[in-house]
């Protein structure tokens, strides 16, 4: 995933490798499903501003404690 041209999956990883720990579970939780989204897949709620927003906050629960 890394060196990519997409802004807001910049913006997401990084926020991901701060609640996660490393730059590689970031990565690796991008690609699986989230109990928090749904069961969707986070890289596939990038396309949309909405999405984007969800996986933003989904995020700053995680880091807060709240898991669902």
């Amino acid at each position: 995933m890394g060196g990519n041209q997409n802004p807001s999956l910049d913006r997401i990883l990084e926020i991901a490798t701060r609640v996660l720990g490393s730059r590689d579970e970031a990565e690796a939780w991008m690609s699986r499903p989230a109990f928090g989204l749904s069961g969707r897949k986070p890289v596939e709620m990038l396309s949309a501003a909405a999405g984007i927003q969800e996986v933003e906050i989904y995020l700053t629960r995680l880091e807060y404690g709240v898991h669902t």
